[in-house]
């Protein structure tokens, strides 16, 4: 009986995870954006909606600086 308790002792001591290892580093992702949304409602002089804008009808900019129009899109808006 003696041989079989030590071998139980053996593997209940192999397995335990040792007291001083360090956890595992904990995974972090950084990322930068710099993105900024702007929404208009462009109208003419009658109040009706201009559907047919692009974006070299538009400028932005930011502390008097102009800034790069990257992403354009016409959003069809449901009534309310």
């Amino acid at each position: 009986m003696r041989p079989m308790a030590s071998a139980l002792l053996a593997l209940s001591l192999i397995q335990a995870p040792a007291a001083s290892e360090p956890p595992p580093p904990k995974l972090v992702v950084r990322i930068s954006v710099e993105l900024v949304q702007v929404d208009a409602i462009v109208t003419d002089s009658k109040g009706r909606h201009v559907t047919d804008l692009q974006a070299s009808d538009f400028e932005i900019f930011e502390d008097g600086r102009r800034q790069e129009l990257t992403n354009f899109a016409y959003e069809l808006l449901a009534p309310e």
